[in-house]
Formats: structure tokens, C-alpha cells, sequence
């Protein structure tokens, strides 16, 4: 249902610093035709692409208000390796890990922000 999320960002470099690691962690590889201007994150997997770019419109990029990319991994173990990944990496702290709603008690899930200001979940359903 979705092909690829696009996040945006300020400064490319900071970000690939930060989404490099936390996306190899998650086993995706980067891809870029223009390095200076935004990554593409595959999963070796198959399924959606992570994006992260500068604006085409060259406006400073903002977090969306509201909006959430979750990204799945297997088990909470590993929504709790990630979040402390991110968090070494710079994120900003938006919900430890734990369960999220009272009626999916399956759904356990971290938030974070990255170093632009994109809000994220780490999630899995066990």
C-alpha cells in the first residue's frame, strides 16, 4: 500500500549520519543519485523506501505536525535496541518503549524525533 516515506531535512550530511546506522540496524541500504541533496533507504527485504531529503522547493524543511513513519522491527527487544540507537545518535525522546494502546496489547513501540525534527515509531506486534 505505501511505496516510500519522504522525510526532510536541513542538512543531509547530519541526517546520514544519524539514519545510516539506524537504517542498517533495520536492514536497509542507502542509495543516492545526489548525495548533497537526499538518500534513498532500501530494504534488502523488499517492502517501502525511507527517504530523506532537502526540499525541491529549497524552503527550510519542518516536521510535520501530526505525522508519524513507523518503522517495524521482529520483536520488542529489538524496539528496544533501536530506540537506544537512536537516542546515542541524537534523537530526541518522544515515548520509551512499551505497550502504546489499551485495546492492541500486541503493539509495543518507541518514538523518537530525528536531528530534523521528523517524528518517528519503532514498532512490532508480538
Amino acid at each position: 500500500m505505501i511505496a516510500y516515506v519522504m522525510l526532510g531535512t536541513n542538512d543531509i550530511a547530519r541526517s546520514r549520519e544519524f539514519y545510516d546506522p539506524l537504517m542498517a540496524f533495520l536492514g536497509a541500504t542507502p542509495r543516492s543519485a545526489a548525495p548533497d541533496k537526499r538518500v534513498a533507504y532500501v530494504p534488502t527485504k523488499g517492502g517501502p523506501i525511507l527517504s530523506v531529503t532537502c526540499p525541491y522547493d529549497e524552503n527550510p524543511a519542518v516536521g510535520g505536525n501530526g505525522a508519524v513513519a513507523a518503522l517495524p522491527v521482529e520483536s520488542r527487544a529489538k524496539v528496544e535496541e533501536a530506540y537506544a540507537l537512536v537516542l546515542g545518535l541524537g534523537a530526541s525522546d518522544e515515548g520509551a518503549p512499551g505497550i502504546r494502546t489499551d485495546n492492541v496489547s500486541s503493539f509495543y513501540s518507541c518514538y523518537f524525533r530525528d536531528p530534523s525534527g521528523n517524528k518517528l515509531c519503532i514498532c512490532c506486534f508480538e
